[in-house]
């Protein structure tokens, strides 16, 4: 995983350090799926 930056996180709005959570599975559509990026709370929702 990519380390945390400090961002908006999409779902929230919180300012805090974000993930880029991956909408479509990875193993599918490996790395060219749309991302949103995430705080560590709505990622684990995710």
């Amino acid at each position: 995983m990519k380390e945390a930056k400090k961002g908006k996180c999409e779902k929230c709005n919180n300012y805090f350090y974000v993930h880029e959570h991956h909408i479509l599975p990875k193993g599918v559509f490996d790395k060219k799926g749309a991302t949103v990026k995430l705080c560590p709370n709505c990622h684990s929702l995710s």
